[in-house]
């Protein structure tokens, strides 16, 4: 019996997958567990270095080796690697990230195990950056104030509403709510960008967050994303923040308005952040007045009293 998978998506990450796929096989458990990877043809020899691993833990490993990049076709995760999975529970890591604690997958199965009102198991996490000077890759402390970080032990979705609590993808235990076929994510969620807010919106459907204050994984700041690349500092503010307003609107609704307060709150501080970045510029007052006008998911009377915020709402 398999009680945990491991979902792990990896493109190009040669440089970086050994470090990922050594936290996997070096964790104990009392459990059984498998490790789930898709690779989605990578062109640097990432997918002959997990084939290595595939040989060395063939009853640990099982594998995707797309021929054809599949971004944007397909979500790999939902769409293959949760599909696959055996396990009562899912744990999720890029393959530039990593797992530092061998011990992680034991602490949240016993987390799960012993409080059923809970969805998702989570912990706090490290940042690796690179130093200039020794060509490496150095742990240090992730910043915590305005990053999701929310010390309580139990939270439920409200605090994600609050933009309080965001719960860091890499370091996620979590119920298999896909096996019994009890989740069906929603058309939305593939339709809006960073799969890891949307995904904590639809756990809060199912249970509470439990939060253990350990840093067991880490994530890897290799300045590689495509959200960043070529673009201005202030217009990814907007694109960033632009994104979030669209998953909260969309969680909004889905929850029926039973958080439109709070959604409303972390909505308006959204928009305060994008007009903050453009130093309150009547040009940016009327792009974002006109987004919100054309495109916000949301009743037209909402959409109006938004756009009236951004074009009378003074910055400091």
């Amino acid at each position: 019996m398999i009680t945990v998978s491991v979902c792990c998506q990896t493109y190009n990450h040669k440089d970086y997958i050994r470090e990922c796929l050594d936290g996997f096989v070096n964790q104990q458990t009392d459990f059984n567990f498998e490790i789930l990877i898709h690779d989605d043809a990578s062109t640097d020899g990432t997918a002959q270095i997990v084939r290595e691993y595939e040989g060395k833990y063939p009853d640990l490993f099982r594998c995707v080796y797309q021929t054809e990049n599949q971004y944007g076709k397909i979500n790999s995760l939902t769409d293959i690697l949760f599909k696959m999975a055996k396990g009562k529970y899912l744990a999720v890591c890029e393959g530039d990230d990593y797992w530092r604690d061998p011990l992680k997958l034991q602490k949240q199965v016993n987390v799960l195990e012993q409080n059923p009102n809970c969805v998702v198991c989570h912990t706090w996490q490290k940042l690796a950056v690179y130093n200039n000077n020794t060509h490496n890759y150095e742990e240090v402390i992730a910043p915590k104030e305005g990053h999701g970080y929310y010390p309580d032990t139990t939270a439920n979705v409200s605090e994600i509403f609050n933009n309080n609590l965001r719960v860091k993808v890499r370091t996620i235990c979590f119920r298999n709510l896909f096996i019994t076929g009890e989740l069906v994510l929603p058309e939305w969620f593939y339709q809006v960008k960073y799969g890891d807010v949307p995904l904590s919106f639809i756990f809060g459907q199912y249970g509470d967050f439990y939060f253990l204050n350990e840093e067991t994984a880490v994530y890897r700041q290799t300045n590689q994303g495509v959200s960043t690349a070529g673009i201005e500092k202030s217009d990814w503010i907007f694109n960033h923040f632009w994104a979030w307003i669209d998953v909260w609107c969309y969680a909004d609704k889905m929850y029926q308005g039973k958080y439109h307060r709070e959604a409303t709150h972390s909505i308006r501080e959204f928009y305060t952040k994008i007009l903050t970045a453009y130093k309150y510029s009547l040009k940016q007052r009327m792009k974002l007045m006109f987004n919100i006008l054309l495109h916000l998911k949301q009743p037209l009377g909402r959409r109006l009293k938004d756009a009236y915020f951004c074009i009378s709402t003074k910055g400091n």
